[in-house]
C-alpha cells in the first residue's frame, strides 16, 4: 500500500472519488462550479480554452468549423467562444442524457425506444474521449494545487 500511495497523483485521484461519492458529476454544470476554484483567471471553464474544441474541425461538437470560426468578425467574433461553449456542454449534456436513460429507463426517456447506429455511437465514444482529453490536459497544464 505505501508503493501506491507515493504515486504522483494518488492524493488527487483519492479526492476526487471522495467527491464523485458526494456529487453526481453527470450534472455537467457540477464540473464548472466544481473546478474552477482550482483554475487561475483566464483559464476558467468553459468559454476559456474553446480553440481546443474548435481545433478538432467538428461542427457537431463546437457548433462550427475551424475555418468558420476563424472567419467570425465583429459581434459573432466576441460571441465565439460562448457559442462554442454552449455548443460542447450541449452535445455533452446530450450523450450524457442517453447515457442515462439507457442505465435508468431502459433507452425509453418517453415511450419510443431510440435508435442509434454503429456510426453514431462511434462519434458520440470519440466526442467524450476528445472532451475528457481536452479537459484533463486543460486541468494538468493550470490547475493552481
Amino acid at each position: 500500500m505505501t508503493d501506491y500511495a507515493a504515486r504522483n497523483n494518488w492524493g488527487l485521484r483519492m479526492a476526487a472519488r471522495a467527491l464523485m461519492e458526494r456529487d453526481n458529476l453527470l450534472q455537467l454544470g457540477r464540473l464548472k462550479d466544481l473546478l474552477n476554484p482550482s483554475l487561475p483567471p483566464g483559464r476558467k471553464l468553459w468559454p476559456d480554452f474553446v480553440d481546443d474544441f474548435v481545433a478538432l474541425d467538428r461542427r457537431r461538437l463546437a457548433g462550427f468549423r475551424r475555418a468558420e470560426y476563424a472567419g467570425l468578425t465583429g459581434g459573432a467574433r466576441a460571441d465565439g467562444p460562448k457559442t462554442v461553449s454552449a455548443a460542447v456542454f450541449g452535445r455533452m449534456g446530450e450523450i450524457v442524457q442517453r447515457r442515462h436513460d439507457v442505465a435508468q429507463n431502459c433507452d425509453r426517456p418517453k415511450t419510443a425506444k431510440q435508435s442509434l447506429t454503429p456510426a453514431q455511437a462511434r462519434k458520440r465514444l470519440t466526442d467524450v474521449q476528445d472532451f475528457a482529453i481536452i479537459l484533463d490536459d486543460h486541468l494538468l497544464a493550470h490547475r493552481t494545487y
